[in-house]
């Protein structure tokens, strides 16, 4: 399995919910009338949650070191989250 380098400052983020987000926000998370969700922002973008890929076994390296989704940026980066008690903490991953 090859080795990924994994970038995060542990900090926990807040979850927000839709009628939290910025209008612009709000309209590109509006799809089709599906609101649902929790939001974070990370790196100046926002993320819904609901969009996140589980983590499995097959993913060793993510798996053991306790992340719990992930959400693909590019063919070789990809964001990752972990649940905390009061909100989310993510980190980017670099193949």
């Amino acid at each position: 399995m090859e080795e990924r380098r994994i970038i995060s400052n542990g900090h926990t983020r807040p979850l927000h919910y839709w009628h939290d987000l910025p209008t612009k926000e709000r309209e590109y998370f509006d799809y089709g009338g599906a609101i649902e969700g929790d939001y974070v922002k990370y790196l100046g973008a926002w993320y819904n949650l609901g969009d996140f890929e589980r983590i499995t076994p097959q993913q060793p390296n993510l798996y053991a070191a306790g992340w719990q989704g992930f959400f693909t940026e590019t063919a070789f980066s990809a964001v990752v989250v972990k649940v905390a008690d009061d909100g989310v903490i993510l980190g980017y991953v670099l193949a």
